[in-house]
């Protein structure tokens, strides 16, 4: 209950503050002022909020208090039972003075500000940066199956499916093409042979997306008819979707980054013992 009451409090505080009320907005309990507000010693309240200048606590408060663009004074003989928040100001708390929930001070100086514009940019940059390329990964993945007319939506004559066979295939091959290409890296000479591995690992990928998208889109009823890019569309939206998902999501890319890799290595391990069975 006390919880809700604080909770109810700050939305109170940000209601205020968006609609600009004036100060009348006050009664036995709760303080809204947008003046220098004075709580007394002996004075008991629930919450007091102030917009635009300063308050000082003498007495009891049993929820919150706020303050926005104004210092707030606590005396020795104040006693806060709830948070305290204080928005572009100071705030000074004499020895003796109680305070059983955390204090906030949030100074928007330049230091602050300039904090707050580059976190946003930051961020930003880096949402921008993800839509980017998920939608790269969706056309390339698209395109990429036009342009193999889809062939890479089903598996080959002989290929057995075991999808916990193919990932750890993958993980495995991962592990022995990243030790390769920091052997051939610290050589220096090998950098080439090291891009063509991420090309190739790259490609695995591609591939990779494709047959998923395309078997995943097909499980949709309406789906059913529809042509094949659409199809592939639909399975790839949803596979990025899930790759952008918080925390699951590049857990999912790791999967599908092994599950890729290990369908390419069983593919080529396919065809040559297939090459070297025949007359």
């Amino acid at each position: 209950m006390k919880r809700f009451r604080v909770l109810l409090s700050f939305l109170l505080m940000m209601i205020i503050s968006s609609l600009l009320l004036t100060p009348v907005l006050a009664d036995e309990k709760n303080i809204i002022n947008q003046k220098e507000t004075i709580i007394p010693k002996n004075e008991k309240v629930e919450n007091v909020i102030v917009l635009g200048n300063d308050a000082t606590i003498n007495g009891e408060v049993k929820v919150a208090v706020v303050v926005i663009n104004g210092n707030l004074q606590i005396n020795k003989t104040a006693n806060i039972k709830g948070p305290v928040l204080v928005i572009g100001g100071q705030i000074n708390q004499e020895i003796g003075a109680k305070v059983t929930e955390p204090i906030i001070s949030l100074n928007l100086n330049n230091e602050t500000k300039n904090s707050f514009i580059l976190g946003g940019l930051l961020f930003l940059a880096s949402w921008i940066t993800r839509l980017a390329i998920s939608i790269l990964l969706l056309l390339i993945t698209v395109i990429a199956g036009i342009a193999t007319k889809h062939k890479w939506t089903s598996l080959p004559e002989g290929f057995q499916m075991k999808p916990g066979k193919i990932i750890i295939t993958g993980f495995i091959s991962s592990l022995a093409l990243f030790a390769l290409s920091v052997l051939l890296t610290i050589l220096i000479i090998g950098i080439p042979i090291v891009i063509l591995i991420i090309i190739g690992v790259l490609i695995s990928l591609i591939a990779g997306l494709i047959f998923i998208s395309g078997n995943l889109g097909n499980q949709f009823r309406i789906m059913e008819g529809r042509p094949k890019w659409l199809v592939l569309l639909a399975g790839t939206s949803l596979i990025v979707a899930a790759i952008n998902f918080p925390l699951f999501g590049g857990i999912f890319l790791l999967m599908i980054s092994w599950f890729s890799l290990g369908l390419s290595v069983s593919w080529l391990h396919l065809k040559f013992t297939t090459r070297r069975k025949k007359p």
